[in-house]
């Protein structure tokens, strides 16, 4: 238990991490600086090891104003997708 608590830790910042470069990279600001775990099961790496696949939520702004929502799937340490979802791009 205690080695499960502590590796969802570690992947949750390594999750804010990753939402916060795409955004950095997307010209966008992510919210709240934070992200949410939406969806666990197991997978497995490329190695066929079995691991924890993760999809975590998080909202960020173009604009100020609106909210958007975007993605990163891990499966294990390895970040497997980032999404943002469509955006309006400030004029």
């Amino acid at each position: 238990g205690l080695w499960y608590w502590w590796d969802s830790l570690m992947v949750r910042e390594l999750a804010r991490q990753v939402s916060r470069q795409a955004c950095q990279r997307s010209g966008v600001q992510l919210l709240d600086d934070t992200v949410f775990c939406q969806h666990r099961r197991l997978c497995r790496n490329a190695r066929g090891q079995v691991q924890v696949y993760r999809k975590y939520l998080f909202e960020f702004t173009s604009d100020g104003e609106e909210r958007y929502q975007g993605l990163v799937c891990l499966c294990g340490k390895q970040v497997q997708q980032v999404e943002l979802e469509v955006f309006r791009v400030q004029a």
